[in-house]
């Protein structure tokens, strides 16, 4: 079993597609892999996913910039790129698991807490457990 856990920042606004009569959300995920050279440079680079995920009732909260955090299956693919003739790698997931990340200014109005989507037909939660009103949201 493959899984891989990210966190990064929508690159743009969550599209709903209609697939054969099955419904799933599309989405961009930016994840920044900064590093040092051999020289002591730092390197700023980031790394983008395209993401899909079934459970489409989160789409309000998937905006432009929104922090998350996914996990799910990965599958890495080549494409050929006509501008510069070179081939890049393309990385996807099929999520399974998204939480909303970040201060609650981020998100809608209205919305305490930000949810945690799962696959579609399993009850979403709120990332909150309990009631008791000491524990630490980490």
């Amino acid at each position: 079993m493959q899984q891989i856990q990210l966190i990064g920042r929508l690159g743009q606004d969550a599209k709903m597609i209609d697939h054969s009569g099955k419904k799933f959300l599309s989405f961009s995920v930016a994840v920044d892999d900064d590093y040092k050279d051999q020289a002591g440079t730092k390197i700023d680079r980031t790394v983008w996913y395209d993401c899909n995920m079934d459970n489409t009732a989160v789409a309000q909260y998937l905006k432009k910039g929104t922090q998350v955090f996914i996990q799910g299956k990965p599958r890495a693919e080549v494409y050929f790129s006509d501008r510069d003739s070179k081939y890049y790698p393309k990385f996807r997931v099929a999520v399974n698991r998204l939480q909303l990340l970040g201060a609650a200014t981020d998100r809608p109005a209205g919305n305490d807490l930000p949810p945690v989507a799962t696959p579609a037909g399993q009850p979403a939660t709120t990332g909150v457990s309990g009631d008791d009103s000491n524990d630490l949201p980490f």
